[in-house]
C-alpha cells in the first residue's frame, strides 16, 4: 500500500509541490471558471494537479508529460456550464483556454497532445481514443497520457462518493485512492 506522507515527501523534494504552488494559487485562476466553487471548480482542479502530479512522478514521466498533465489539470472544466454529465466541456474548456491566451494555440506535438487530453477527458473511453482530428505522431503517448489524466480526473470523483476503481485505467492509479480520500480531507 502506498503511503500517503511519503509520497507527499517525495512530491515537495522533487519539485512537483513548488509547481502546485506558484500556479494554483495564482488570483486569476477561479476567474477562468463559469462556476469556480462547484464541484468541477477551483477545488477540484488543484486535486486533479496533485492527483496528475503524483501519477507523474510514481510514473517516471518526463518534464514535458508531467507539463501537459499540469496544464490539463487546471483547464480541463473550465469550460464547463453546468455540473451535470457533458461530452462537450472538453472541447469548450480548450477554446476558453485559447481565447484567454493560457494555452499556446501553435500547431505542434505537444500542444496537440494537450488539446487531445483536454477534449477528450470527458469521453467514454471508446470514443476518446479517437486521434483522427488531432496532428499527433506519437498516438500511444498520446492515448498514455490520456488515460493518466482520466485517472487522475476520475480519482476525485472521491468528493461525490462515486468513486468505482473498476473504471481507473493504469494500475498504479488504483494505489492513489487513499491519498485521493486524504487530498480531498486536507482541501475541505
Amino acid at each position: 500500500m502506498l503511503n500517503i506522507k511519503e509520497l507527499l515527501d517525495a512530491l515537495q523534494s522533487k519539485g512537483y509541490m513548488q509547481t502546485y504552488y506558484n500556479q494554483a494559487f495564482n488570483d486569476k485562476f477561479s476567474t477562468y471558471f463559469n462556476r469556480p466553487h462547484s464541484i468541477h471548480g477551483v477545488l477540484h482542479a488543484k486535486r486533479v494537479l496533485i492527483l496528475s502530479m503524483a501519477l507523474s512522478y510514481l510514473q517516471d514521466l518526463n518534464e514535458a508529460d508531467t507539463g501537459l498533465l499540469v496544464k490539463a489539470s487546471f483547464y480541463h472544466d473550465i469550460g464547463r456550464t453546468h455540473d451535470g454529465l457533458c461530452y462537450e466541456h472538453g472541447i469548450n474548456s480548450m477554446h476558453k483556454a485559447l481565447a484567454l491566451g493560457l494555452i499556446d494555440g501553435e500547431r505542434n506535438e505537444e500542444n496537440e497532445i494537450l488539446r487531445y487530453v483536454v477534449e477528450n477527458h470527458c469521453l467514454p473511453d471508446d470514443r476518446a481514443e479517437s486521434l483522427d482530428k488531432y496532428h499527433i505522431a506519437d498516438r500511444e503517448r498520446a492515448i498514455y497520457l490520456l488515460k493518466l489524466f482520466k485517472d487522475s480526473d476520475g480519482l476525485d470523483r472521491v468528493r461525490i462518493n462515486d468513486l468505482d476503481v473498476k473504471y481507473l485505467r493504469c494500475p498504479v492509479s488504483k494505489d492513489l485512492v487513499a491519498f485521493a480520500e486524504h487530498l480531498l480531507k486536507e482541501t475541505k
